[in-house]
């Protein structure tokens, strides 16, 4: 088989397989591309352990890659949910039970209106026991096992000049609770109804990059470049989000609470309630570009940089009412840094930082609560789909990726790493981060590889982040009830993940 019929097999091939499932690690991002950068904590912008898919990390080191079609796939576990505690005040520290003015709390103006409602607060404050109490509730995201294929390849096109290609998963994230989880909304028990009060809840989006690269070397192999076009696939979908806008079970009482706020209808909190839920899989493409240099002062030193463009992508039409700026969902620029140092003949250090740019797209970065807030008081621009939407309140992010490789025979090579990622989500914005718990920070790695020829090699890595949690309170809640009811909330992950790859070298 021609090397251009093999790199057209790999491209199809990959395209094919590279859309399963990828997972948060550092934000919603991977840790590491490809099995031997995965083992060294995610790093390797200044060095390609004669890997295909150095391409993920620096496109400018594919320079120092033999000619070969890499192929890996992860096993990858989260664990993911929440817990909660809603404590319930007594009647007479909420409002005065003689004045039975529910009216006045919703500002309802007509007499009809005002004095029913007047009488089913009295109802129901004679039915509520006089002391305070509390129930508390959990979930746990169902799925736990995902699969995450990559495929690479690279070709000398001469001495200085190499071609290659990778497709890989660039991230995403996956949440699934049934619907017996603990509801936020309500007292939970033994008929929680879900996350949100509607069932089953989660999201699942996944990210496929495709990026051929050219690179080459220059002044005599002390300075390499490359660049890769990113094409890049993005899928997406939630459910369960029923009661955010208006078709929930709580759509009527959200609407009496909340007559001003800004989305198209009674009890809603979009913009466009139609397209904001429960619609399944959206697919669409988008388009950038990373580039990157090397420079090798000395034969056993090298320095590495790159960056990576925001990724334009079509906007989810299904999903116009929930993304900000009516299903706008990019995925934000990158730039790393980082140096590589053969300390022995047999042992290389690594170390890169990395930025990740959550906050230059609004529905990644913009606040959840606070908007939501605006929303209610009438301000559609801020409401789930607005032009400056609510979003997930995720801040930018500094990643710091520490790896070696040791040489322990001709034909063994082992791994360490280490990886620290900031967490992007804040207290504030816990509840909504529920279905997109991206919170885990340290990522501790180790693999191998073996040669068995000149040929044919073999690799394993392993990962395992340890829980996060960030601590919140469901001030929706308490809203709600003015302040009947206050609620203190917890979600977390933690991750385990095993890769296994294969290499073949012309």
């Amino acid at each position: 088989m021609s090397l251009k019929r093999t790199l057209l097999a790999t491209a199809v091939a990959g395209g094919i397989m590279a859309m399963g499932s990828a997972h948060a690690t550092n934000g919603y991002f991977a840790h590491g591309y490809g099995v031997k950068s995965k083992s060294m904590g995610g790093g390797g912008v200044a060095f390609s352990a004669n890997s295909a898919m150095t391409i993920a990390n620096n496109p400018a080191t594919l320079t120092d890659v033999d000619d070969q079609v890499t192929f890996d796939v992860s096993y990858f576990r989260p664990i993911r949910g929440y817990d909660y505690e809603t404590r319930f005040l007594p009647i007479d520290n909420v409002v005065d039970p003689d004045a039975q003015q529910l009216s006045g709390i919703l500002g309802v103006v007509d007499p009809q209106l005002a004095g029913f409602l007047d009488n089913a607060l009295s109802i129901a404050l004679n039915a509520l026991p006089t002391e305070a109490f509390s129930v508390e509730g959990t979930g746990r995201s169902d799925r736990e096992a995902f699969y995450i294929p990559s495929l690479a390849a690279s070709y000398a096109l001469t001495e200085n000049d190499s071609f290659g290609i990778a497709m890989y998963g660039n991230g995403g994230m996956n949440t699934d609770y049934p619907a017996e989880s603990g509801n936020y909304l309500g007292f939970g028990g033994d008929n929680p109804q879900g996350t949100f009060g509607s069932g089953r809840t989660g999201v699942n989006l996944e990210q496929l990059f495709i990026t051929p690269t050219y690179a080459r070397k220059l002044f005599d192999d002390t300075l390499s470049i490359g660049i890769s076009p990113v094409i890049a696939r993005q899928k997406f979908r939630a459910y369960g989000l029923d009661n955010f806008n208006g078709s929930g079970e709580f759509g009527p009482l959200l609407a009496a609470r909340y007559p001003n706020a800004g989305g198209d209808r009674p009890g809603s909190f979009s913009t466009d309630s139609d397209n904001m839920n429960g619609n399944g899989h959206d697919k669409v493409w988008g388009y950038g570009g990373k580039i990157g240099l090397t420079f090798s002062p000395t034969d056993n030193f090298t320095l590495g940089a790159s960056y990576q463009s925001r990724i334009h992508m079509d906007e989810f039409e299904e999903y116009s009412g929930l993304f900000a700026e009516g299903g706008s969902f990019d995925i934000p620029p990158t730039w790393t840094v980082g140096m590589a140092a053969d300390v022995t003949d047999t042992l290389t250090l690594t170390f890169d930082y990395q930025r990740i740019k959550y906050e230059d797209v609004k529905s990644i970065s913009n606040p959840s609560m606070d908007y939501l807030f605006q929303c209610t008081d009438g301000d559609s621009s801020k409401c789930l789909g607005g032009e400056d939407g609510i979003g997930f309140g995720w801040d930018d992010i500094n990643v710091y990726k520490l790896g070696m490789q040791w040489q322990a025979t001709p034909k063994l090579q082992l791994r360490a790493g280490w990886n620290r990622g900031d967490n992007p989500v804040s207290s504030e914005d816990a509840l909504f981060n529920t279905i997109a718990p991206g919170v885990t920070e340290n990522h501790y790695t180790a693999g191998f590889s073996y040669a068995f020829n000149k040929h044919h090699q073999m690799h394993g890595a392993v990962m395992y982040a340890p829980e996060v949690r960030v601590d919140g309170k469901n001030e929706l809640l308490s809203d709600f009830t003015v302040g009947a009811a206050e609620q203190d909330l917890s979600i977390y992950m933690k991750q385990y993940e095993a890769t296994v790859g294969y290499t073949y070298k012309f």
